[in-house]
C-alpha cells in the first residue's frame, strides 16, 4: 500500500491477493436502445444505486453482520485499476465487496438481496463470486447440467429477474470436450436476448440454502442477545454505533502477545474509573459462538473481579472483559491510522449539501440532467407511488423527503470502494464517537433486574448426536434427490442411455444363460416357468452382441452377423495352408465319430 499514489488510493480498493472469506458481486444494468455517453449512463447508475439503497435500506438496518456490511458502489473508468475477481473489462456499473469472516450465512444473506433486487428491477443482471470461485455452482453442484465445468464457468452463471440462469454453449460446442470461453459482453447481450435460460434446478437449491439463513419477520440475520458488563464508555459506544461489536470482536480474536501488553490496563475503557454497568449487546451467533467459546482470564490489572462476581454475573461479566479488551485493541490498532480513515470514510459517504444548494437543484426545473435522474428514480419506485406536484410546498410530506434525498444524491458524489481497511475504518468511527458528545448518558443504563430482557436461548450452539444424525440422513436424502431429479435435458439424456444400457445387458445375459445351458439327449431343456410367447427382435439382438462381444466392426454384416469379405479372406487363407484348415479337422472329428459307433 505504501507504494500506491496517493491518487490510485482514493479511486480503487486494492489488496495483496484475494481470500476464501470474501464475496463480490457486479451488478450491470441493461443498455438503452439509443446510444449514450459515458456521463448519461453514470448518471442512470447513480440513479439505480440510490433507489436500491433505499429500497434495501429497512433490511439492512437491523442487521448485525460478523465482519463488514452490505454496501453498493459504483465502477466507473477510474475504477478499471482495482484489484476485482472479475477478469473482463467492463463499463460503467455497480458492485460491491465486503469480508464475511467465518460466517457464511452474511454471505447467503447478501446473495438472497441481490436475488431481490433482480426480481425487482428485471433489467439487472448480477454475478457473484468469491474466493473459492462461482459461489452458486458450488452450492448446486448435483443440480448442473453436464457440459458446465470449472474451466468453461466464467461469465455463464447470473442473477436475474429473481432466478440463477445459466448460458448454455450452441448444441454442436456442448457436445465436444472443450467449449471455449464467453466474453463478458456477449454474455451479457445474451442474457437481454435470450429468455429461456433460467434454470430451475439451480435456482431451487440456492433458494433451499438462503431459506435457513433469511426467516423471520423482517428476514434479517441470525441474532443472538445477551446481557453483559461493560465498563460505561464500552456500553455508550456500543449503544451509539451497535454495528461496532463486530470490530470489538475481531480485534479480541485476532489479539497477540504484543497487543495485550499495549491494552492490559485498558487506558480508554478501564472500569476502575468509569464503573460497571449493565447492556444488552445484540450479536450474530457466529459472532457469540466464537466469543462465547475463547477462554479469557483478564488481567489483574484490567479491574474485572470474576472471582468475586456472583454465579449470575459471571458469565456476563467474562462477555464484558472480551468485549472491553477488544473495543481497547480496535483503538490503539486505529490511533495511527485515524486521520487516513477518517478522510476515507467522509469521502466514502460523500459529503453533506447545504439547504441552499438543495433549493437550487428543486427549483432548477429546467436543468436536463437533474431532470433525468429524476425520472430513472420515478421509473424504479424510488418515490413509492407518491405523485408529483406542481410545486414542492404543496406536495405530501413522504414526496418531499425523497425528493430532498434524491437532490442530495445528485449533487454529490456516488459512494467508491475504499482502500482503508475495514477494521481501521472502524477504529476511526470508534474514536470519532469517543471524541463527540452525542453518546448516551449514564443514566440510561439503570439496572432494573425486573424489566431487563433475558439473554436469548443458547441451545443452538449444543447439538446431540441424535440431532446430528438427523441432520446427516436430511443431507444425504437431499443429495439423492438432487441427483435423481437431474438437471434438464442433459441428466434426462443420461437417464434414457442407462435405461438402453440396462435393457441391453438384459438381452446379453440371457444369450448367455442359453449358451451355458445344460442338454439332454432329447435337446435343450426347457424351464418349466418359461414364458410362453416369445419376441425376437433381430435388431436389438444384434445391437446386444455387438455390445457383449465389444467390436465396433460387428454391425457391418447387417442382421445375419456374418462378417462378409472377412470371412471369405479367412476362408481362403485357410485354404491356402495344404488342406489343413478348419474342414479337415471337423472331417477327422467326424470320421473318429463313426468309428466309434461301429
Amino acid at each position: 500500500l505504501a507504494q500506491v499514489s496517493g491518487q490510485e488510493r482514493a479511486s480503487c480498493s486494492t489488496r495483496a491477493a484475494s481470500t476464501s472469506q470474501e464475496m463480490e458481486f457486479h451488478i450491470f444494468i441493461d443498455p438503452l436502445e439509443v446510444p449514450e455517453e459515458e456521463a448519461d449512463a453514470e448518471l442512470r447508475c447513480r440513479a439505480a444505486l440510490l433507489a436500491m439503497q433505499e429500497r434495501l435500506s429497512a433490511r439492512l438496518s437491523g442487521c448485525i453482520w460478523h465482519r463488514a456490511c452490505f454496501e453498493l458502489w459504483l465502477w466507473t473508468a477510474q475504477d478499471a485499476a482495482c484489484e476485482s475477481l472479475l477478469d473482463d473489462s467492463v463499463g460503467t456499473h455497480l458492485w460491491g465487496r465486503f469480508e464475511f469472516g467465518e460466517s457464511l450465512d452474511d454471505e447467503w444473506f447478501a446473495v438472497d438481496l441481490l436475488l431481490q433486487l433482480t426480481a425487482e428491477h428485471p433489467d439487472l443482471s448480477v454475478c457473484v463470486l468469491d474466493g473459492d470461485g462461482e459461489l452458486l455452482l458450488i452450492e448446486a453442484a448435483y443440480s448442473l447440467p453436464r457440459w458446465l465445468t470449472p474451466e468453461n464457468a466464467r461469465n455463464r452463471v447470473f442473477l436475474r429477474s429473481g432466478a440463477v440462469h445459466l448460458l448454455a454453449p450452441p448444441r454442436k460446442q456442448a457436445r465436444s470436450s472443450s467449449i471455449p470461453p464467453l466474453a463478458l459482453g456477449e454474455a451479457l447481450a445474451q442474457l437481454r436476448v435470450d429468455r429461456l435460460t433460467a434454470s430451475d434446478a439451480v435456482t431451487a437449491a440456492v433458494r433451499k440454502r438462503i431459506e435457513p439463513v433469511c426467516t423471520g419477520a423482517l428476514r434479517l440475520l441470525h441474532k443472538h442477545h445477551a446481557r453483559c458488563i461493560l465498563p460505561l464508555p464500552v456500553a455508550r459506544l456500543l449503544r451509539a454505533d451497535p454495528h461496532l461489536v463486530s470490530a470489538a470482536c475481531a480485534s479480541f480474536h485476532a489479539r497477540d502477545g504484543a497487543s495485550m501488553r499495549a491494552a492490559v490496563r485498558l487506558p480508554r475503557f478501564s472500569p476502575k474509573g468509569a464503573g460497571l454497568v449493565h447492556s444488552r449487546v445484540a450479536f450474530s451467533r457466529c459472532m457469540y459462538a466464537q466469543l462465547a467459546a475463547q477462554k479469557f482470564l483478564p488481567p489483574v490489572e484490567a479491574g474485572f473481579e470474576l472471582h468475586s462476581a456472583s454465579p449470575r454475573d459471571r458469565g456476563a461479566l467474562s462477555l464484558g472483559a472480551k468485549l472491553s479488551f477488544g473495543m481497547e485493541l480496535l483503538c490503539l490498532t486505529g490511533a495511527a491510522e485515524a486521520q487516513l480513515g477518517e478522510a476515507t470514510v467522509a469521502g466514502c459517504e460523500g459529503s453533506r449539501r447545504s439547504a441552499e444548494e438543495v433549493a437550487a437543484v428543486l427549483r432548477g426545473a429546467g436543468d436536463p440532467r437533474w431532470q433525468r435522474f429524476r425520472a430513472s428514480l420515478a421509473a424504479r419506485g424510488f418515490f413509492r407511488g407518491e405523485l408529483p406536484s406542481a410545486d414542492l410546498e404543496s406536495a405530501s410530506p413522504l414526496y418531499e423527503r425523497f425528493l430532498r434525498v434524491a437532490a442530495e444524491a445528485f449533487l454529490g458524489s456516488a459512494p467508491r470502494a475504499s482502500i482503508t481497511p475495514w477494521l481501521q475504518r472502524e477504529a476511526a468511527r470508534a474514536l470519532r464517537l469517543l471524541a463527540a458528545s452525542t453518546l448516551p448518558r449514564e443514566e440510561e443504563f439503570l439496572f432494573d433486574a425486573a424489566s431487563f430482557a433475558a439473554d436469548d436461548d443458547t441451545s443452538w450452539m449444543s447439538l446431540s448426536e441424535e440431532g446430528l444424525e438427523a441432520m446427516l440422513e436430511a443431507t444425504l436424502s437431499d443429495s439423492q434427490q438432487e441427483r435423481a431429479g437431474g438437471a434438464g435435458d442433459a441428466d434426462a439424456r443420461a437417464s434414457r442411455e442407462r435405461l438402453e444400457a440396462e435393457r441391453l445387458g438384459e438381452v446379453a445375459r440371457s444369450v448367455g444363460d442359453f449358451v451355458e445351458a445344460r442338454a439332454g439327449h432329447e435337446g435343450a431343456e426347457v424351464p418349466a416357468n418359461r414364458e410362453q410367447h416369445v419376441s425376437f427382435d433381430p435388431d436389438r439382438f444384434v445391437r446386444a452382441l455387438q455390445a457383449a462381444v465389444g467390436a465396433d466392426e460387428f454391425a457391418q454384416g447387417g442382421r445375419s452377423g456374418v462378417r462378409g469379405a472377412d470371412q471369405s479372406s479367412m476362408l481362403n487363407s485357410n485354404g491356402a495352408h495344404g488342406g489343413s484348415g478348419v474342414d479337415d479337422d471337423d472331417d477327422d472329428d467326424d470320421d473318429d465319430d463313426d468309428d466309434d459307433d461301429d
